[in-house]
């Protein structure tokens, strides 16, 4: 048996994918035969992904250390009291660390049984059914993406240089050359960026990016502070927040910080770099060529186009009763773009405040377009999935570990069908391994009976290809041929509150199941309505007229008033919703 030091070295090597099939059989069974080796493989595994926050931590520390190699006592002090993505090393010494050892304990025999029928010759059943088939939607190429062009104003793009559209995924280093109107890219990490014609900007990766000339707007979340820009004469470190960058022909340039702050220095041509500048909100600088031509100056919004979202009037948008913390709604009534034969190509948020990041559902393959029928539920609108081909895919969204999700779903026909209500994976997907992976994905699906009846379920998906491996996070209900609730419309919702280690699920208002909540699940990244994220398959065969998630655990009566705003709305199960619901 490998000793200790031994042993972290493979497990190292495990978290990083490059154990040979010798290596890997030995770490195996040394996790199987010791619950020491478990122990330290989720050990290992929560302080390899504190070592990854450190690392970005000291890219941005680097980055403040001045020309002489101090560090401000400012910048000392702003480091020292960040506050910390550290979790999951919380958690560790908690209720987590027992769940992940519990879930390692269920997968170290299933894996070793799997990998020995594998080495037979003989599939398991649970990995052909877990199996990736044909792509959707580019994945091969999707991917790599950078980021997605999310709308656009009178874009015209430079001749010769790409026409994008809507839609339109970018792979690592592209280069948009605007040469009039204004275009938002949400890049995979959630930043946006607000782009103003004439301009030039190259999409490094997701965490940098270059301007060449003209104007943009970058909008960081928290998930990707140290975020990135450079230009001929300076280069900008986000800190949280929101701010400007302007690029004249000649290569000069200003920062204007609108929220938060950034840290920016000089950048030229001259050797070495310039002093680094913590500028917060108002502030400004602008940088030549030469090091010595950098000046404090006042942020100046009006240069800058910040907001490209179609924002309704308020008093044209439905009475949804809790707006706070939320993450996406949509509306089949409103917001829907669609092609001549009623596809939907894209499904766009309605915001009901100026903070709130605009999203949009797109769908730019005609044939996998699921169709708007405007009298779909009770004289309503609703968007119609085949159950076949059909689904959209947000926007980049930033979703926490605490969610709330409202569906109103119709049930239009009762062919047996399983299919996906919403999936948080991608595309581009999340690759989950073996041993269970942090954050887990989060979703929500149906399954529709031969006999009739139907079932519905809240699942955290941690990796591995068990329920089990979920650790009590799977919430599911079956509604028998003939029950009422099985009354077209639907709603449904899912709770999850970690810090309440309760996953709920209600239909109609009811609490119909309950389990707990132990897994993270908060990530940014695209959302899969209608499908799997990562396969192609489980496509829904049912009407969404509705989706509402909010990024927090909703309490009791917060339920209670958004079930009676959809029953409201929708009217058929409105006398079922139960006002005592939990």
């Amino acid at each position: 048996m490998p000793d200790r030091d031994s042993r972290a070295k493979l497990i190292h090597r495990y978290l990083d994918d490059s154990l040979n099939s010798t290596e890997e059989r030995d770490l195996m069974a040394s996790l199987e035969r010791s619950s020491e080796a478990r122990r330290q493989f989720v050990e290992e595994a929560f302080l390899t992904h504190d070592l990854r926050e450190a690392m970005r931590e000291a890219d941005i520390r680097s980055f403040i250390v001045s020309g002489e190699g101090e560090v401000s006592a400012e910048s000392a002090d702003r480091l020292k009291t960040r506050p910390s993505r550290r979790v999951y090393s919380i958690a560790l010494r908690g209720g987590l660390a027992a769940a992940v050892l519990i879930a390692v304990a269920l997968w170290i025999p299933r894996a070793v049984s799997d990998k020995a029928a594998r080495d037979k010759g003989v599939p398991d059943a649970a990995a052909i059914a877990d199996r990736p088939s044909t792509e959707k939607m580019g994945q091969a190429e999707s991917a790599k993406s950078v980021g997605t062009i999310v709308q656009q104003r009178e874009c015209k793009w430079v001749e010769g240089s790409n026409s994008w559209r809507s839609g339109d995924l970018l792979p690592p280093r592209t280069l948009l050359s605007l040469e009039s109107g204004a275009a938002e890219v949400a890049l995979e990490n959630g930043v946006r960026l607000v782009l103003s014609g004439p301009c030039e900007v190259q999409l490094v990766n997701e965490m940098r990016g270059r301007v060449f000339r003209g104007s943009l707007v970058a909008k960081v979340p928290s998930g990707a502070h140290g975020y990135t820009l450079t230009t001929p004469s300076s280069q900008v470190v986000d800190l949280g927040t929101e701010f400007g960058v302007a690029v004249d022909r000649s290569g000069k340039s200003e920062v204007h910080v609108f929220t938060g702050e950034v840290i920016s220095r000089w950048s030229g041509a001259d050797k070495g770099q310039g002093k680094p500048l913590r500028l917060h909100q108002n502030d400004g600088a602008r940088y030549g060529l030469r090091k010595s031509d950098t000046t404090l100056i006042t942020a100046d919004e009006t240069r800058f186009i910040r907001d490209l979202a179609p924002r309704l009037p308020l008093a044209d948008l439905p009475p949804l009763p809790v707006r706070k913390n939320l993450a996406l709604w949509l509306a089949a009534d409103r917001m829907i773009e669609t092609d001549a034969s009623g596809g939907v190509q894209s499904w766009s948020d309605l915001l009901c405040d100026p903070s709130q990041t605009f999203q949009v559902a797109l769908q730019l393959d005609p044939n996998a377009r699921p169709h708007l029928v405007p009298d779909a539920m009770n004289g309503r609108p609703a968007v119609r999935f085949d159950g076949v081909d059909d689904y959209l895919v947000t926007t980049p969204l930033e979703t926490t570990d605490s969610q709330t999700i409202f569906v109103v779903l119709g049930l239009n026909n009762m062919r047996a069908t399983e299919g996906q209500i919403i999936n948080y994976n991608g595309p581009p997907h999340r690759e989950l391994s073996a041993f269970p992976t942090i954050p887990g994905v989060l979703h929500l699906s149906e399954r529709r009976f031969s006999g009739g009846g139907f079932r519905l379920a809240g699942f955290v998906y941690p990796g591995g290809h068990n329920a089990e491996m979920a650790v009590g996070s799977h919430v599911r209900k079956t509604l028998l041929a003939g029950s009422p609730e099985l009354k077209a419309p639907i709603a449904i919702s899912f709770r999850y509150d970690p810090v309440a280690n309760s996953a709920a699920l209600h239909v109609n208002g009811k609490l119909v199941a309950q389990k707990s909540a132990p897994w993270p699940v908060g990530l940014t990244s695209r959302k899969v309505i209608g499908s799997h994220g990562a396969k192609d398959g489980f496509y829904l065969n049912a009407d969404i007229a509705e989706i509402v998630i909010y990024n927090q655990a909703l309490s009791d009566s917060e339920l209670k008033s958004v079930f009676g705003y959809l029953a409201a709305r929708y009217g058929d199960f409105s006398e079922k919703v139960d006002q005592k619901a939990n």
